[in-house]
Parts: structure tokens; C-alpha cells; sequence
């Protein structure tokens, strides 16, 4: 419930506006830990993370006003748990532009700088399939769809 608000509240790009099954599917995942945050007896922030074996990866915090200022803590948590844990890579990522706000706080953390690479998952197999009919393509670019090739497609710059 914090992740919407959050979302308008630091004025995300529309990079970050999940559908709400897709939110909800991922942090019911297995590989999903949270983190969080408790202040005058609520929760009023979390940080969430997927872990893939040994590699842990953050993927984001939402929280109230009163729980901003978790942010980092529950990174720090989380980082501690990990090593516990045994996790030999703990992936802070970027923000979603090279250099936005986003990735200058996680820069602060002293990690490794390391190239992006882009994770192709489906979630929705009929509307995937369905996207990819409409503009007659097959797989060997993802997203398909999107491919310069083709028909009707719509490039984006992200």
C-alpha cells in the first residue's frame, strides 16, 4: 500500500507505475524479501529485494513521509542479513536514468559500479502472445513487439 503513494509523492517516471496483480505477484514470490521499517507502532516503510542463489538485488523502498529516513538503514539491514545469509553479491542498482537521484544515493553505499542489463520475464504469457500477433513478429528481440522490424511497432527510449 506505501508503493503508490511513494511513487507520486518523489514524482516517479512512468517506469515505476506497476499494476497492482504485477506489485502484489512479486512480493508473494519466494525469492522476495522485505525489510521493514517501524515508527509509533507502524509500518511506514519497506525495502524490497529479490534473491537469485548467491546474489541478492534491491529493487526498491516505498514509505510514508515519517519513514523516509529508514531508507538506508534498512539497506544496511538488509546488507547485514545477506552476508549472514551467505549472499556473495548484493546488487544496489541504478535509478532508472544513468546519474538520476536514485543512483547517487546508492552510490553512497561504496559498491562496485557495474553495467545494466536488462531483465527479459514474461508475466502476462496471453497478453505477450497478443502483442506479438498484432504486430507480426516472433522472438529474437525482446520485447518482440517492440523490434525495429516490427509492423506498427512503437519504439521506446527505455
Amino acid at each position: 500500500s506505501l508503493f503508490p503513494t511513494t511513487m507520486v509523492r518523489v514524482g516517479a517516471s512512468p517506469t515505476y507505475d506497476f499494476a497492482a496483480e504485477n506489485l502484489i505477484a512479486l512480493l508473494k514470490s519466494e525469492e522476495t524479501t522485505m525489510f521493514g521499517g517501524v515508527v509509533g507502532g507502524h509500518v511506514e516503510a519497506v525495502s524490497v529485494f529479490r534473491r537469485w542463489g548467491l546474489r541478492a538485488d534491491y529493487l526498491f523502498n516505498a514509505s510514508t513521509d515519517a519513514g523516509r529516513g529508514l531508507s538506508a538503514k534498512l539497506l544496511l539491514l538488509a546488507a547485514q542479513q545477506f552476508r549472514s545469509d551467505g549472499i556473495e553479491l548484493f546488487c544496489l542498482g541504478g535509478g532508472a536514468r544513468r546519474g538520476d537521484g536514485l543512483a547517487q544515493f546508492k552510490r553512497r553505499f561504496g559498491g562496485i559500479a557495474r553495467p545494466l542489463r536488462a531483465l527479459c520475464q514474461v508475466y502476462h504469457r496471453a497478453r505477450f502472445d497478443q502483442l506479438c500477433a498484432e504486430v507480426r513478429v516472433d522472438a529474437g528481440w525482446f520485447p518482440p513487439y517492440r523490434a525495429p522490424a516490427a509492423v506498427g511497432s512503437t519504439q521506446s527510449s527505455r
